[in-house]
């Protein structure tokens, strides 16, 4: 399904369009780099994920058991666990927010680019004309 986009998103990718001055090629570039790091990011937090459950399943399946007696080693491994644990949750919250916002940064270039091949020029004028009447009743 393509995506559909408003008339700000329109009127916002001329204006940068116009403003960063980028050719088609810069904003290809620029996406494709985009892609390179969402995909890496996202390995990175495969590999995270996969390290948080051995580790967690190393907890529950009793590598880090009680041994009769309060020690501290074990004390110190249990309470690491939980300190562990709750930094990977912070982790991929982190990680979350950077891939929503390459993500939110490729759909822009993408529109960029549709403007660029004039995929969208047939709404150029009418985005103008609307443009102009909306500035009008604001003078």
């Amino acid at each position: 399904m393509p995506t559909v986009y408003t008339w700000s998103d329109l009127r916002t990718a001329q204006r940068n369009l116009r403003n960063e001055n980028s050719t088609r090629t810069d904003l290809v570039d620029k996406r494709d780099r985009l892609e390179s790091a969402y995909s890496s990011i996202c390995s990175y937090k495969s590999s995270f994920e996969e390290q948080k459950n051995i580790f967690t399943n190393s907890v529950y399946n009793g590598d880090f058991q009680w041994k009769g007696e309060v020690h501290d080693l074990v004390a110190g491994e249990f309470g690491t666990f939980f300190y562990i644990y709750s930094n990977y949750n912070d982790l991929f919250n982190r990680i979350d927010t950077v891939l929503d916002d390459i993500n939110t940064k490729r759909l822009e270039l993408d529109l960029q680019i549709d403007v660029c091949d004039g995929n969208i020029a047939a709404f150029q004028d009418l985005i103008n004309i609307i443009t102009t009447y909306l500035d009008n009743l604001t003078n």
